[in-house]
């Protein structure tokens, strides 16, 4: 009831603007980012909780992969920075390198959970299917070795 109260007080203008996006359509690439971010995400921390069992900190692993794969596709030969991959952040679209540069050492200052998210967040669904099957191809291989 309090929140048909509030409601009512609002400026019918700003009532209107809000009301809108609740019947606009959403773009489907967007709306498959959003139901992929969470399943995604879930299965690639269960594989490394299970794959780095005996190390607390399996976090970094994921890290370290993530930034593995992103050097793989989407190194710039003139900026080691990968810019062409922060700059599909909205925060980082108008960065130049040195400001860049600085909003990826305040990252590296989060919390580790913090820098898988926001890194997994700025995938493509497509690379984020990718990746886990490079990590479950390379698990494959790995294993494959061992049998004689």
């Amino acid at each position: 009831m309090e929140l048909v109260a509030n409601l009512k007080r609002v400026p019918n203008e700003i009532f209107i603007h809000i009301w809108s996006y609740t019947y606009s359509p959403q773009p489907a690439n967007l709306l498959e980012d959003i139901r992929d971010y969470p399943i995604s995400l879930e299965y690639v921390l269960y594989f490394y909780q299970e794959r780095y069992d005996f190390i607390n900190d399996y976090m970094y692993w994921i890290i370290h992969d993530i930034f593995g794969y992103i050097s793989f596709f989407s190194y710039d030969s003139d900026e080691t920075l990968y810019t062409s991959f922060w700059k599909r952040a909205i925060q980082c679209s108008n960065m130049d390198i040195d400001t860049l540069s600085d909003y990826i050492y305040r990252l590296e200052q989060n919390r580790i959970e913090t820098q898988v998210r926001l890194l997994w967040a700025m995938l493509y669904p497509s690379e984020r299917v990718d990746y886990l099957d490079s990590i479950e191809t390379f698990i494959e291989d790995e294993e494959e070795d061992y049998d004689f």
